[in-house]
């Protein structure tokens, strides 16, 4: 159930920090969500949590495609006064949605998730993230709106694997964003997100993502991940096997005609990531 309260003076003030944003939200219905808007709710202030990670943004979502393409249409009408705002638009990487830069900050407009607000944020692949800001235009406020499980700020609540890039989001949200970990009942969920990736489910099943650029498993934030046992069990390596190689490369020095010593690298073997932790938690374990 969520409760929907008026925001207090320090958050409106947030919200009002940059003009395009204070814009899109009152006047295209913007809902602010996601990462930044879950750092202002337990109390952070946007700027410097902005500012404190270099990657975050301001998420803003719409009820509908319609409104979405007002918002996109406003943003390159700024960029056009671009001598006068400095402002600029681009697609995002995943094709999904449009970054829109303006003062330094990265407004994300989110084309791939409609609905009411409710119904967005009870998409999110973390139920942590179910709160979410917007502008009454009846009541001329701010509010914002939060079900129980916003209040979690420890251990990260997954609710599906149907995003391709879960993992990536759950390394970033414990490495930079203070959770420590994932909730038991998660547990499932990686297991499940394992499978689908080492099978190559994801290939076909993108989540709406035109292009998935990087390899799900041989990246570094998942084989960060792989080190945590609280996260990913000893089962689950069992299904990566031969998925995560790691080449191996022998230096050769030698001595060219003018006398100078040169090295030369080739490769002699590959290392298995998997059964490389495998081995790390037998020893651990003693078994």
């Amino acid at each position: 159930m969520f409760k929907t309260f008026n925001v207090n003076i320090t958050n409106k003030i947030e919200l009002e920090s940059n003009k395009h944003f204070q814009t899109l939200m009152k006047d295209y219905n913007g809902i602010f969500a996601g990462g930044t808007a879950f750092a202002m709710f337990h109390g952070e202030r946007m700027t410097n949590h902005l500012n404190n990670h270099s990657c975050s943004d301001l998420d803003l979502y719409f009820r509908s495609k319609e409104e979405y393409e007002n918002a996109v249409e406003y943003a390159h009408d700024q960029m056009k006064e671009k001598d006068k705002y400095n402002v600029s638009v681009e697609k995002s990487i995943t094709g999904l949605c449009h970054n829109f830069y303006t003062e330094a900050i990265k407004v994300q407009l989110v084309g791939c998730v409609f609905g009411t607000p409710e119904k967005i944020v009870t998409s999110f692949d973390f139920k942590n993230l179910e709160l979410y800001y917007f502008w009454d235009n009846k009541a001329l406020k701010y509010k914002c709106g939060s079900s129980k499980n916003a209040s979690d700020t420890n251990y990260l609540n997954v609710r599906h694997t149907n995003s391709p890039f879960l993992m990536h989001r759950i390394n970033k949200y414990i490495s930079y964003r203070d959770f420590k970990g994932i909730t038991v009942e998660s547990r499932r969920h990686v297991t499940d997100w394992i499978i689908k990736a080492s099978s190559g489910f994801y290939k076909e099943n993108k989540d709406g993502c035109l292009n998935i650029y990087v390899d799900l498993l041989n990246n570094w934030g998942f084989i960060n991940l792989l080190k945590n046992t609280d996260i990913v069990s000893d089962e689950d390596l069992v299904y990566m096997i031969g998925k995560i190689k790691q080449d191996k490369f022998e230096c050769s020095s030698w001595v060219n005609s003018l006398g100078y010593t040169r090295e030369t690298f080739s490769k002699v073997d590959s290392i298995d990531i998997v059964i490389q932790e495998m081995k790390k938690r037998e020893l651990k374990n003693g078994s």
